[in-house]
């Protein structure tokens, strides 16, 4: 059974004068679980809007989408909320991290907003947090605020803030996109071994280099699928 499904999924915007933009077009795939897919395409291709729906943070205007066996068009919008800080984790190009917060208070933070984490003691919630830290090892870092961070650290610390509730799926959106090419490296190695360790893995970038790290690559242009192809990863030999 498919971790993902979606099928005929399109999504229009329509400003206020009344212009419609068609981002995505009669799109259908599926991903099962701990795959390591890239979904590549130029600005404008609808890989961002894909993005954005595949993570429960807009609807489809049409088509179907099901994570886990659950179709999202039936769900309210709590219960999506629910779904998506339970059952995804994000990076993002920009790291969105507090600047006036420690590293652990970062990683924290998704615990607060969790129903999992509920009742949970300040302890665990702590535990699982220095647990997350361990993975990108930044454990030696958790006082520090990211302005005191390298661009890469900021990038890690971010992976950990997506690992603190395990989630089934991580999406990654251009995650080198602010690093230089030595950090970004380093970063998408972490993705891989991360992918070992049994996580479903999907990254979103136009940048090659970025997308040889999958083991599938999705190609979106003018909002439809131009291909879909099983890839073989060149850097598997990096995991640990």
């Amino acid at each position: 059974m498919s971790l993902i499904q979606v099928q005929n999924l399109a999504k229009t915007f329509t400003s206020s004068a009344g212009a419609q933009t068609h981002a995505l077009r009669d799109v259908s795939f599926s991903i099962k679980e701990n795959e390591y897919v890239a979904i590549m395409g130029q600005s404008g291709s609808g890989k961002s809007t894909l993005l954005h729906i595949l993570g429960l943070l807009i609807t489809p205007t049409s088509g179907q989408y099901i994570l886990n066996g659950q179709n999202i068009n039936d769900l309210s919008e709590e219960d999506r909320a629910h779904l998506r800080n339970s059952s995804l984790g994000f990076v993002f190009q920009a790291f969105h991290l507090l600047a006036r917060a420690t590293v652990l208070e970062n990683v924290l933070l998704p615990l607060a907003y969790s129903k999992t984490a509920l009742g949970w003691s300040s302890q665990k919630r702590q535990q699982k947090a220095l647990a997350a830290l361990d993975q990108v090892e930044l454990g030696h870092r958790t006082r520090h605020t990211p302005a005191q961070l390298s661009g890469g650290e900021k990038q890690r610390v971010a992976i950990a803030r997506a690992l603190v509730l395990e989630p089934q799926v991580i999406f990654a959106d251009e995650p080198t996109g602010n690093l230089d090419s030595k950090t970004g490296a380093t970063v998408m190695r972490l993705f891989e071994n991360l992918h070992q360790a049994d996580h479903t893995i999907i990254v979103i970038t136009h940048e090659t280099i970025t997308a040889d790290y999958a083991q599938r690559i999705i190609t979106l242009h003018d909002g439809q699928i131009q291909s879909d192809q099983k890839h073989e990863s060149k850097y598997q030999h990096y995991s640990k």
